[in-house]
């Protein structure tokens, strides 16, 4: 699915059992917010591999929440080109999911 999507207005929740695989590229248009609420309404139990390119700043707290909403079977993260992420941060998704395989910025990195 490709668009501009703007900030949610209205917290319904949304469920999808069957999505495996989640691709986020950032704003085109540099005037756009990047966090635009995605995290706090979705809830996906059989997604296994999240990539975001060019969010700029993550929204952890958004993303941890997401993590434990959904109990999915996440294997991967992938960060590319300008998503910024913490030591800290990396550690949380590391508790929260120890096999999970962390790629940054083609760095490929297995935290345990």
């Amino acid at each position: 699915m490709f668009g501009i999507f703007h900030p949610i207005q209205t917290p319904e929740s949304v469920t999808h059992t069957n999505l495996q695989s989640l691709c986020m590229v950032g704003p085109v248009f540099s005037n756009l917010d990047s966090n635009f609420g995605l995290f706090k309404v979705i809830t996906l139990p059989n997604l296994r591999v999240v990539e975001a390119c060019s969010i700029g700043v993550w929204p952890h707290e958004d993303f941890k929440a997401f993590l434990r909403r959904s109990k999915c079977p996440l294997e991967r993260l992938i960060f590319r080109n300008a998503v910024f992420l913490t030591d800290r941060q990396r550690a949380e998704y590391a508790t929260l999911i120890p096999s999970l395989q962390l790629i940054v910025e083609g760095e490929d990195t297995t935290l345990l």
